[in-house]
């Protein structure tokens, strides 16, 4: 599968599905940027075990903004299939399940333009670090404030069109890489700030802050 979307020109993020937290994490980043995610299930059964692939396609949140449900594109059940986690999202609950099948998440693997080579996984480790140092600062827990999520310049200027915020104009006249990392703060359905980052360069580089205005 890895070679045949690099036959077409695309890379691909490679990520181990580790804990609930890098999983919903990569889910949001990447869907956010309409980029489809693979994902690599072992299918357990007694009798007949194997791999499995699926796309997932979209994903829902409660009211606390948790990750609780996703939308998948089987071609062992069909378009659209809902997942719930078993536990967590590791271990996956959905018509497999009645034909005898445990469904364990492996690796999510995301086809990605070449130029982004900014990876996942180190933008992971910068918002962790961003959003330990903010829970320590406030004393709360902001999991639920903080996203990481992969954009365009184009997409994101338009985004700054629509708010209001300091330093409009020397922003949106600024020469932009084509692609950006966002980590971005919210509160009460109110966006505070971003952090912007260069998702064309090989480090992490904070390249400029965004403040919101009310």
């Amino acid at each position: 599968m890895v070679n045949y979307i690099k036959l077409v020109g695309l890379d691909v993020e490679y990520i181990e599905a580790i804990n609930d937290d890098v999983i919903e994490t990569v889910i949001r980043a990447y869907l956010s940027a309409e980029l489809p995610i693979i994902a690599d299930l072992y299918l357990d059964h007694k009798i007949n075990p194997g791999r499995h692939a699926v796309v997932i396609s979209g994903f829902k949140l409660d009211k606390n903004n948790k990750l609780v449900e996703l939308f998948i594109h089987d071609d062992g059940i069909g378009p659209y299939s809902r997942v719930k986690p078993k536990g967590n999202f590791s271990i996956w609950e959905n018509e497999w399940n009645e034909t005898g099948y445990e469904v364990n998440l492996q690796h999510l693997l995301v086809p990605i333009y070449p130029k982004i080579r900014l990876s996942f996984f180190k933008m992971y480790i910068e918002y962790s670090k961003i959003r330990d140092e903010l829970e320590k600062q406030l004393g709360n827990d902001i999991s639920r404030e903080l996203e990481l999520f992969l954009t365009t310049s184009s997409d994101y200027k338009e985004n700054l069109m629509r708010n209001s915020i300091e330093n409009k104009i020397d922003l949106l006249t600024r020469s932009l890489p084509r692609f950006l990392w966002v980590i971005r703060l919210n509160k009460k359905e109110k966006i505070i700030g971003d952090l912007v980052y260069d998702a064309t360069s090989v480090y992490v580089r904070d390249s400029f802050s965004v403040t919101y205005m009310y």
